[in-house]
This record gives structure tokens, C-alpha cells and sequence, in this order.
């Protein structure tokens, strides 16, 4: 494989032009979907920041396939601007996915809950729909609940009760983990409480703009 560094050195004039010219497309067009997305023209690169993470695509035409090398993603840019778009949109979300399931258990397993209730996963589940969509919270048995019963086979007031078991529980136990959490004495949080702070806290750290 070409080191990722030369690609360009091997183009024409006209390539690199035509590089050039699909790499500020297709920022505009992810940033246009939400990203933020910055075209480097002169090295035929997208660079994608979410949160704290920064994802770098390199558009070649002397690849045939996706590959990762030295932290970027090289992408066949013959496949077309729909392609490249798809792609970036995959891996990002994967990622990002994966970022929020850890930020949300990291909170709940800091506010105490046991992992061995069922309250615990169906509560990082709650977590995790929240950061994605943030009206959500204020509709808990309407929306989010449904989501969640549907996820783990059971009830809207089966997800209710065994989310505030799990929150319940970990206060009496040791209510100074909470409040340790919540950054001041708070009383006993319902669940769209706990869950509202939890998501909004993630939303907030993967927030650099």
C-alpha cells in the first residue's frame, strides 16, 4: 500500500484537482448531516470531530477498498461522494455508539447501582436513547419506556418499576455516592431525574464548540 502521506505525489494535476474538489463536497455535505467536518484540500483529506475524537479520511484513487492506517481511514474515492458519505456516517456512529454506552455506565456504576439488577442495563439503555435524543426524557413512559420494553421483551411499567428499584436501592445503600454525583445533597432522585442529569452531563462532555 502507498504510504498515506505520498498519495497525492502520484496525481496529475487534474486528480488532485478532482480530489480537491470531492473532499470540500463532501465536508460540506456531512456537515450538512450534523458533523462537524473540515476539508483539507491539500492533502485530499476530511477530518470528522465528535466530542474529544477526531477521525481522519483520506480520499484515494489507488485504492479499491477501506482500509486504517496511522489512525486514518482510507477510502476509495472511485465509489462516489454517496459511498464516502455512507462510510464516514458508519464509523463515526459506531464509535460513538460505543462512547456513550461507556460514559453511561461509568455514571451509573458511580451513583452505585448493582449491576446484577435489571433496572441496571435497561437504566444505561435509558441513558444512552437520551443522549441520542434529548426529548425523549420528557416523555419517559410515553417514549422512552416503549423503547426500552421492546428491547428487553417485558412491560412499560415492568422498565418503570425496575429502573427505580435500581436507583432506590443504590440511595439507601449509600446515598453520599449520589449526592458525591449530583455535585450537591439532592434527595431521592426519580428516574427522569437521574436520567435526565446523567445524559445531560454526557451531552455536555462531548460538547467542545
Amino acid at each position: 500500500m502507498t504510504d498515506i502521506n505520498k498519495t497525492l505525489k502520484i496525481y496529475s494535476e487534474d486528480e488532485r484537482h478532482d480530489i480537491a474538489i470531492l473532499t470540500v463536497t463532501l465536508a460540506s455535505r456531512l456537515h450538512r448531516d450534523g458533523f462537524f467536518a473540515v476539508a483539507k484540500e491539500s492533502e485530499g483529506t476530511v477530518v470528522v470531530l465528535d466530542g474529544e475524537k477526531k477521525y481522519a479520511f483520506l480520499l484515494s484513487k489507488t485504492e479499491t477498498k477501506i482500509s486504517e492506517m496511522n489512525e486514518k481511514y482510507v477510502l476509495p474515492a472511485c465509489r462516489g461522494i454517496s459511498y464516502l458519505e455512507g462510510v464516514i456516517h458508519s464509523v463515526v456512529f459506531r464509535s460513538s455508539e460505543v462512547r456513550i454506552k461507556e460514559a453511561a455506565v461509568s455514571y451509573v456504576n458511580k451513583a452505585g447501582v448493582k449491576s446484577y439488577l435489571s433496572g441496571y442495563q435497561m437504566l444505561v439503555t435509558a441513558i444512552c436513547f437520551c443522549v441520542k435524543d434529548p426529548h425523549l426524557v420528557t416523555a419517559c413512559m410515553k417514549r422512552l419506556y416503549p423503547k426500552i420494553a421492546e428491547i428487553y421483551q417485558t412491560s412499560v411499567s415492568s422498565v418503570e418499576r425496575d429502573i427505580r428499584h435500581a436507583l432506590e436501592s443504590a440511595y439507601r445503600l449509600d446515598d453520599k455516592k449520589m449526592n458525591q454525583m449530583f455535585c450537591y445533597p439532592v434527595a431521592k432522585p426519580t428516574c427522569s431525574e437521574f436520567i435526565a442529569f446523567v445524559s445531560n452531563k454526557i451531552c455536555e462532555e462531548r460538547r467542545i464548540f
